[in-house]
This record gives structure tokens, sequence and C-alpha cells, in this order.
């Protein structure tokens, strides 16, 4: 394969990046403006909300890049985290693998040459300290940042695994003694006093009484600790970002990205965890998530809080998604829709060598609402198809392949109906460019409104148009997709195309690649027929061959037969 080849048919990966293809340099700047000004009040949090393969990723990327970068020319150290919560998406508790990502961050860094070091070093030349303070201070603060850590798992397993230890003999006089350990999922109530039962083997009068009384105190205790622990790890976590951040005039800046691509209760489990734990002074949030996940999120998480009203039998939420974000987030910002300009710029940055330079503006302007993954998925699929078409020697154009391709991807409804009948493509066609032709020369659209409904009527009639085709007539995105080429480019449009010239686009992915003997065959077109299959008796189960063969050498098959299974198989 040659060079030219390669890079024509080069398959496009799905990783974000740094180069701004669609024009979001007046976004990124705006948002680091607003994270480095010290004016900006913390803490804060910033949502960059768009739906799945908007871009996200690549303006936190960017954001935090130019971030760092602008930090740097003034000689000063960017404290930032980023923390992909997809990767992290199988853990039980992914809030808590967020605070660990953050403590990390947190840790006193010494590479040759740091700022830190060199602190040290001139700290070491004053009459009231030297080295060994400093690394005294440095212990203490990972000591501290270790305990925080354990903390976070004790917490965890103190809700989650936490019993109850039972001393029978202090509990009862004629119970068995020792102990014996009880699992706080045991909910008080008969259930409960069944299962202490087949433990206990004697108990007193009042033994199951005492039982649940003891189990009600020890779940209190539970979640009085668990408040305690929440309180404690904000003030000390408040306290490290106040000595580490805020009192060296910096800022912990922590982007949370791919939320959107975890289950909907755990993506909520990090919004609180930043909100329960994090949100202190200095700190900033920068979250990529796409709301209708949040609102999912809400949905799964707060169900059993539904409540019915008006009598209606409709449950309805205290709260909604909406209300919820706005709690959590200060900064939204919705990505807008990509601008087609911008859009046919970035597919040709993509493929800089598409072998016909016109297959740019079909995949910026043909789909519906494209967004950068979607239009890198389609791109991938042209490239793809391109190659095995001309593996096949098939007689198909690279402009009208991309059409098809676009069609299957957002109108598969019209795809589905032009693998039936291909020539049903011609006619749509036609009749775009026949409304086309009829708004230029002062036909629909330019009357008064009672004159441009008879005209309306009086087109109907003139260009009947196909029932198959009727729910697509009047998609804007499949009008601008045949009509983007004038008439007089006929390579690049489908009007003059017979069924068999059409049918190869449409079949090219459900073919097999042939061989040489059975190249020239492909050439020729099968439609498939119906066949009328006859009614008769179901031939299905053993036969009665079978079964003689199974009694001979089987133990089984006389029992199966005595049974009538074999008849009823």
């Amino acid at each position: 394969m040659n060079e030219k080849t390669r890079t024509v048919f080069s398959i496009l990966d799905d990783q974000p990046t740094n180069t701004d293809a669609l024009d979001f340099i007046p976004y990124r700047d705006t948002l680091v403006d607003i994270i480095d000004d010290p004016e900006t009040r913390t803490p804060l949090t910033i949502g960059i909300f768009g739906g799945w393969g908007s871009g996200k990723t690549s303006l936190m990327q960017m954001v935090k890049d130019t971030l760092k970068e602008q930090l740097e020319r003034r000689g000063e150290e960017a404290l930032t985290v980023w923390f992909n919560a997809w990767q992290y998406g199988k853990e039980e508790t992914l809030w808590r693998a967020l605070i660990l990502h953050v403590l990390d961050a947190l840790r006193p860094k010494e590479p040759a040459g740091s700022v830190d070091e060199q602190q040290a070093r001139r700290a070491a030349t004053d009459e009231s300290k030297d080295l060994s303070d400093y690394k005294k201070a440095r212990h203490a603060l990972n000591s501290e940042l270790d305990d925080l850590e354990v903390s976070l798992y004790r917490a965890v397993e103190r809700e989650e695994v936490g019993g109850l230890e039972i001393d029978w003999g202090q509990l009862g006089k004629g119970a068995a003694k020792g102990l014996v350990k009880i699992g706080l999922s045991y909910i008080p109530g008969v259930a409960l006093i069944r299962e202490l039962a087949e433990a206990g083997k004697e108990k007193t009068e009042n033994w199951g009484a005492e039982m649940i009384e003891a189990f009600r105190r020890e779940r209190t205790r539970v979640h009085v600790d668990q408040v305690r622990f929440l309180e404690q790890f904000r003030h000390r976590f408040e306290r490290l970002v106040a000595e580490l951040v805020t009192g060296r005039g910096r800022k912990l800046v922590v982007f949370v990205d791919d939320l959107d691509r975890c289950l909907p209760e755990k993506a909520i489990d990090v919004l609180e965890a930043i909100k329960l734990f994090l949100d202190v002074k200095g700190s900033i949030f920068i979250l990529g998530v796409d709301q209708k996940v949040v609102e999912q999120g809400i949905k799964v998480k707060y169900h059993d809080l539904a409540i019915e009203e008006n009598g209606d039998g409709k449950s309805r939420k205290p709260f909604d998604g909406v209300a919820y974000l706005q709690k959590i987030i200060q900064l939204p910002f919705q990505l807008p829709p990509i601008e087609p300009d911008d859009m046919e710029g970035f597919v040709r940055s993509l493929v800089p060598g598409f072998s016909d330079a016109r297959c740019a503006p079909v995949f910026a302007k043909g789909l519906r609402e494209p967004n950068p993954r979607q239009v890198k998925r389609v791109i991938n699929v042209f490239l793809f198809l391109q190659r095995l078409a001309e593996k096949r020697e098939l007689p198909v154009t690279p402009v009208r392949l991309s059409k098809v391709i676009v069609i299957q991807h957002a109108h598969p409804e019209l795809y589905s109906v032009l693998k039936d009948e291909p020539g049903l493509l011609v006619e749509l066609e036609k009749h775009f460019r026949d409304e086309e032709q009829r708004t230029a020369t002062g036909g629909v659209g330019t009357d008064s409104m009672p004159q441009r409904r008879g005209k309306e009527k009086e087109d109907k009639q003139l260009t009947p148009v196909h029932p198959r085709l009727t729910d697509f007539v009047q998609r804007a995105s499949l009008r601008t997709l045949l009509t983007l080429h004038p008439p007089d480019e006929e390579d690049a449009n489908f009007i003059g195309l017979t069924p068999q010239d059409l049918r190869p686009y449409i079949t090219l992915t459900r073919r097999t690649a042939p061989t040489t003997e059975a190249a020239e065959a492909l050439r020729e077109i099968f439609v498939p027929q119906m066949v009328l299959v006859p009614a008769g008796e179901f031939q299905m189960g053993t036969s009665n061959e079978e079964i003689q063969w199974l009694f001979k050498n089987t133990d089984w098959a006389r029992e199966w037969k005595k049974k009538g299974w074999f008849k009823d198989e």
C-alpha cells in the first residue's frame, strides 16, 4: 500500500484533542480567565453540559493545558486533578475514588528543582529553621493525608459491613455463652427474632425485645459515627486546602470527565461527594456531563421519595434533575450546536486527503445535529466501505457512497425502505429538486397564505410522491443532503441512475468479499423472491429410527417413551 492510499484510508481514533478545529478557543479562554481570576469566589463548580460526543472532554483538556501554561509563564504552580469517572465506574464507591485522587494531588511532590525543594533549601539557611524541620513537616502532612484516606475506607466498611456483637451470657441468664456477630443488614422485627433464636438456643422471656433494642442502639451508633466522620473529614480537608492551596496563593482545580458514561446513580454519588466532602474555599470543579444522565440518576436514586398528588395515579419527585443541578453547579455552560462551516473545517482537518473533496460537506451538513464523535464514526464507515468497494471493484463513486452512508446512520428508516426499493432514492431527490425549482421560480413560498395553500395542493397533484416516501419529504436535513451538489454534477447525484446502478451502494455492507471467479457474478443483481411453502406435517423431534437406536444403547429411552416425552418433545 502506498503512502497516498494509507493517508486516504486512515481510520480515525476517538481520542480527545487539544487542537481546536471547532472554534472552541473563545470558550476555552473565557473559562480559563474565570478560573485564574483572583476575584473569582470559591468554592465554585462549573458544569460543561453537552450530549454524547459533543466535545466536552476536548474542551476540558484545552482548559486544563491552557491554565497550566498561563500559570507557568508567571512562575506559579498549577494544582490540577483530572478524574476520569468512567475508568473507575466499576468501583462500588466511585465517589471514594474521586476523593483519593484529590488527596493524592495535595501530597508534596519533590522532583529536583521543584518549588517546595527550593523553599526548603532557602529555609535551611534561616537561623530558626533547617531542612530537618521541613522534612518533619512533610512527614506530618503525609501522615495526615494517609489518615484521611484510611478514614474513607473505614467509613464505607462501617456502613456496609458493620455488625452488632452480642454477648449471650450478658444478655440473658439461660442463653448460650460466647460472642456472636450479627450483620447490620437485618431489620429489627419478627425475621430478626427468628434469626437470633437459631443462634441463641435458649432465651429469657424478654429476650426478643432486649435484642431489638440492642440492635437499634447499634444502628443509631453507626449513623452517629457517619455524621461525625463527615464533619471531621470536611474540617480536616478544609484545613489542608487552606494550608497547601489558598495559603500559598493557589487554587485546587479538579476536572471530572465522563460522568455521563457511568451508571446514572453513580454519577449522582460523585456530585454529592463534591458537595459534601470537597466543596471548600480554594477549590474549583469543572464537570463534563450530559444533563439527561443526571436527571435519570435522580429518578433511579430517589425513586422511593416519589409521592402521588392530585389522585391521578402519577408519582412525582420532591425535586427534579434541573433543580438538583442548580443546587450543585453555580456556573452551567451548555455547549452550543456546531455551525456547519465549523463542522466542515473539522471534517477536512480529520481527513485532509478525501479521494473526492465534495465528500467533506456531505458529512458536515448531511447529518442531523452532528457532533464530533458521530462525524468520526460515520467517516470511519465511509473509509472502510470505500476501501471495500475498491477491493470488490464495484462501480461506486465516493461522494454518492458518502451520501448513502449518511442516510444509513441519520435516517435508518429511509435506509430500510431503500434496501427493498433502491430506485426510490432517485424519486426522493427529484421531489426535493422540484421543490427547490418551484421555490426559485416563484412557486410555493412566494405567495400570500391562501394562495400558497392552493399552490401546495396543486403541487402535490402535479408531483405525487411514492407512499413509502411521505414520512421523509419534510425532513430538512434530507433535503439539504440530496440537493447539496448542483444538478450538473451528475456523478455526485442519484438522478439518472437505475435501481441496478443503486443497489451496490445499498448492499455493500451486507456482501462478503468475492473470490476472483465470483467477482464478475457480483455485477448481476438478484432480487429476492417470495416462495410459497405448502402446508404439511411439521417435522421436528426424534425420529422412530433414532428412538429404536436409543432403546438399544441407552438406559433412559424406554422411560421417556413410557412417559410420552418423545411424543410431546
